[in-house]
């Protein structure tokens, strides 16, 4: 049923001169009509489970649905033909059956998917990277390993916001004060932590402090913080996916280039997903241009390892940076970076399982003029004995005084 109503539709797009890779709404309507003029019987619930399923299909997403539409999905991975493991919330991952016949029926698959999004995928292209309709990543590889693979993260909190942290165990109600009254005094961010730790959930639970009538400037790897799929929290949203070039070797767009044009967008504040090289220098200096109140993410082991990345990323960018001019710039702009970690914890009772946490929050101190040999930093908030952040020391006297008047004030100094 599902293909016969998926080819009908097709069939009316290419007669009409439409596109079938058309705006979702559109399809849906026509998907609609289908079903309504094949008076297939069923509740709304069952025609719009229908839907979806055509929709799925439609879109080459149609053999993962599954998996897209399980809450508690976190990560999938695809090795060949062999298996499929899913990392469910909590830590528990399963291995399920394969969903195709052969290695060579995975890259088809794949390969039509990037199709379908302007991508190439093959021997000249071994390495994809996509955004799913629904929010998901998708990356995969043919020609460099022995067996194509393919690696899905799911965003499973999309709409969350600090005080849904403070619920989920991630933040302590005074550090989500903490956090808050910084977004709001403009401060610069950086989130660092391992593959897996919550760094996109977490930056875009910040972004839900902005104020709306600020704009953003948004530049991804892969578009995954969907911020503006939220008009109602951005309505002034700009987002910028790199581009690879096409089979001509023509059309690159990098990440680096893209941060550099922000300054010319009326962008208040700039948010990178990833700073993996090049960009770092450009996301810098974005920062120290006005556009205060900026953020981006980081691979890191801890927060003051964070800072040392920054610093050797930028020597080993194309056009590499001496470190004390790089050390003097991330002093100067870099205001706090926001550690996360995940933990194990005993169910006390129930299965132990993991959690997020954010475990350190440090603070970026200007260095002196003659010393710019290292970045200075203190760790306000500082991993606990169950590794979540307590506050360790206050910030800086002119950092707490812009933090008192957004709202938060250091506990010593507060009026009961």
């Amino acid at each position: 049923m599902v293909r016969r109503i998926q080819a009908e539709v097709s069939r009316r797009v290419a007669r009409t001169g439409g596109d079938k890779d058309a705006l979702p709404a559109d399809l849906e309507t026509e998907v609609r009509r289908v079903i309504s003029e094949e008076r297939i019987v069923g509740d709304d619930g069952i025609v719009d489970q229908l839907v979806r399923y055509v929709l799925a299909e439609m879109s080459g997403i149609g053999w993962l649905l599954e998996y897209l539409e399980n809450p508690d999905v976190e990560n999938v991975t695809i090795i060949g033909s062999e298996a499929i493991f899913v990392d469910f919330a909590g830590g528990r991952t399963e291995r399920r059956d394969p969903v195709v016949r052969s290695d060579g029926e995975l890259v088809e698959r794949i390969r039509a998917l990037a199709s379908h999004y302007g991508r190439q995928f093959g021997a000249n292209a071994p390495y994809v990277h996509l955004r799913l309709p629904e929010g998901s990543r998708l990356s995969a590889c043919v020609g460099v390993s022995r067996r194509p693979h393919v690696a899905i993260r799911r965003h499973r909190l999309m709409r969350q916001t600090l005080a849904d942290l403070v619920n989920l165990g991630t933040i302590g109600a005074d550090l989500a004060r903490f956090l808050r009254a910084g977004v709001i005094a403009r401060k610069n961010w950086l989130f660092s932590g391992a593959v897996d730790a919550g760094k996109t959930t977490f930056m875009r639970c910040m972004c839900a402090e902005i104020p709306p009538q600020e704009s953003l400037y948004l530049v991804e790897l892969v578009e995954e913080l969907g911020l503006d799929r939220m008009p109602e929290r951005h309505p002034r949203c700009l987002t910028h996916e790199q581009r690879d070039a096409n089979s001509e070797g023509l059309g690159e767009v990098s990440m680096a280039y893209e941060v550099q044009q922000s300054v010319r967008f009326n962008t208040h504040r700039v948010m990178v997903g990833e700073l993996l090289g090049d960009e770092v220098v450009a996301m810098v200096r974005a920062m120290s241009s006005g556009r205060a109140g900026s953020m981006a993410t980081i691979h890191a082991e801890d927060s003051a390892d964070a800072l040392e990345r920054l610093t050797m990323y930028a020597g080993a960018a194309e056009r590499p940076v001496a470190p004390q001019a790089i050390n003097r710039m991330i002093s100067n702009t870099v205001h706090f970076v926001v550690h996360l970690e995940q933990i194990w914890v005993d169910g006390n009772g129930s299965e132990p399982h993991t959690e997020r946490v954010v475990s350190s929050v440090r603070e970026v101190l200007r260095g002196t003029e003659d010393d710019y040999r290292s970045v200075r930093s203190q760790e306000v908030w500082a991993p606990g004995p169950d590794r979540r952040a307590v506050l360790r020391m206050p910030p800086t006297v002119r950092t707490a005084e812009l933090l008192a008047a957004n709202g938060w004030t250091h506990p010593d100094r507060r009026v009961h």
